[in-house]
């Protein structure tokens, strides 16, 4: 069966991009190629007023528009929370037309899919929250104005599934946004007062979660800088299909969307590639992988040389002193996010290892280590003339050495750490920091 025809679900189209000038032309395109096509956005204008307008248009003009609260004094928590109940009841008010959710500038892509594939599964009922949403929070007649959606349903509301997630790029601005330490809230780009994110890692998940990227140059742009940042986007998202001269009829309904995919953040703990090597004019991407775990004090030291010698890295780590613990690796911009994602399975008892995912105990079960288990690292780097063997020296560096491996779980956990208490609650058996 062909992706628009597998499931009676409507199927929804996600648009994401920091940028709007590219996010707008990607949204004409797609109405240019099929006039059908029921464009919903939101306008900000009077969100610090605690409304947003929800628009809907099509290739002959206005649909609707309806005034919708913002929920929590957060936008993205408002598209999350509202826009489902929406999207479904466009889809039994005009059956059979595709839809296109164009996000707002800063909205990750990765908190609205999963409330838009819950809805699917459960129509009458509200899209969960999750983490990425704990991370970011921080038929009508034609012109028809209309009351804010609630995400408990609406009568004759169908179910919905995302079958494609496109990210829109301005080649112009992405080495910048990518490069600079802003917080969104200095470009006024923040989607409430709790959103601490920064620019550059925002248009980095924007890209890593997309199964497209389209990369919009104006037709002004220097080729030198639009073929940079096409090598910097096969390096954020090696998965990703990425396209510089886009077809409209060819973006939409693509079926390449996972609605059960893991997301960015664990993509490697799934057995799923969490980066490339390679080098594509002056762009290196590399991944570093190692079964040792990392010293706590040494790899604290070196964190500043290892962040700024990259763009972005990402994946997944351990430490010797949390050696239960799989810890989650981003970074942008200069700045670091380290985090606990949960328990590696040597860490757990057999009975506990179905709350995994069959691909993550698949993987663990091909890959075993007789000593360490499923525990490893793979961070996958890219940068701009990156220096690979230097930055492979340095992270080899922070690794225990053989007297110190040989120490064991015991004599690791009285190294100093810099990171005791930074990782929350202990896994099933572990001491607390």
């Amino acid at each position: 069966m062909t992706p628009e025809t597998d499931s009676p679900r409507a199927p929804v189209t996600l648009l994401a991009g920091l940028r709007s000038r590219a996010t707008v032309a990607v949204s004409a395109l797609l109405t240019d190629a099929d006039p059908e096509l029921l464009v919903v956005t939101h306008d900000l204008t009077d969100a610090a007023g605690g409304v947003v307008r929800r628009i809907v248009h099509d290739a002959a003009g206005l649909v609707e528009v309806e005034s919708v609260p913002v929920r929590d004094g957060c936008v993205a928590c408002t598209v999350r929370e509202t826009g489902p109940a929406a999207l479904a009841r466009l889809a039994a008010a005009h059956p059979g037309r595709p839809l296109l959710l164009a996000l707002p500038e800063a909205v990750e892509p990765e908190l609205i899919a999963p409330a838009i594939a819950a809805w699917g599964r459960v129509p009458a009922g509200p899209p969960a929250r999750g983490p990425a949403a704990d991370r970011a929070a921080h038929g009508p007649a034609r012109g028809a104005s209309l009351a804010g959606d609630d995400a408990s349903g609406a009568p004759g509301a169908v179910g919905l599934v995302v079958r494609s997630v496109i990210a829109a790029v301005d080649p112009e601005l992405l080495l910048a946004d990518l490069g600079t330490t802003d917080d969104l809230a200095d470009h006024g780009l923040s989607t409430g007062h709790n959103d601490h994110r920064t620019v550059a890692e925002v248009v980095a998940r924007q890209v890593e979660y997309a199964d497209t990227v389209v990369l919009l140059a104006a037709p002004d742009a220097p080729d030198d800088l639009v073929r940079t940042a096409a090598a910097v986007l096969r390096g954020l998202a090696p998965w990703a299909r990425l396209l510089e001269e886009p077809a409209g009829a060819g973006l939409l309904r693509t079926g390449r969307h996972d609605p059960g995919g893991c997301g960015t953040a664990a993509r490697g703990l799934e057995g799923l590639p969490v980066g490339a090597d390679y080098t594509e004019h002056g762009v290196t991407g590399t991944v570093f992988r190692t079964r040792r775990p990392f010293h706590p004090g040494r790899l604290n030291e070196a964190l500043g040389t290892v962040t700024d010698a990259a763009l972005r890295t990402r994946g997944h780590c351990w430490i010797a002193t949390r050696p239960d613990l799989a810890l989650i690796w981003e970074s942008a911009g200069g700045g670091l996010s380290i985090g606990a994602h949960g328990p590696w399975l040597a860490a757990l008892p057999d009975e506990l290892w179905p709350c995994a995912s069959p691909q993550r105990r698949a993987l663990a079960a091909a890959d075993w280590n007789p000593y360490y288990g499923d525990r490893r690292t793979e961070l996958a780097f890219v940068g701009i003339e990156l220096d690979v063997a230097a930055l492979r020296r340095t992270l080899a560096g922070c690794l225990l050495s053989d007297a110190e491996l040989s120490e064991g779980a015991e004599g690791w956990r009285r190294f100093e750490d810099p990171f005791a208490g930074c990782f929350g609650s202990p896994v099933p058996g572990e001491p607390t920091s």
